[in-house]
């Protein structure tokens, strides 16, 4: 019995880690879906223009940068701050030609 639970407490910090882990994985996950469905909308609209918006707690900017006459870059980047208040970025980058 006492292999037993000395086992079982050697098990709870790993059980910490997975949890934390699964939390920032879910985050990279919205982060992601936030800065493609930003992405999608940039490249359908009528007139490209940077700003800046809230989604789900995270805060999603957006640059449109003229490379040439019809080529613009379009930057995205989703940043937030996990449960023990670290932040995180993504970013993603597309070309536009148009």
């Amino acid at each position: 019995m006492v292999v037993f639970s000395l086992g079982l407490l050697l098990l709870v910090p790993l059980m910490i880690a997975s949890i934390k882990a699964n939390e920032f994985a879910n985050d990279m996950s919205r982060a992601t879906l936030f800065a493609q469905e930003k992405l999608e909308v940039l490249k359908f609209a009528s007139v490209l223009v940077s700003g800046s918006d809230v989604v789900g707690g995270m805060t999603r900017t957006w640059t449109v940068e003229n490379v040439s006459t019809n080529l613009k870059k379009l930057t995205v980047t989703v940043n937030w701050q996990d449960v023990g208040n670290r932040p995180h970025h993504i970013q993603t980058i597309t070309y536009e030609v148009g």
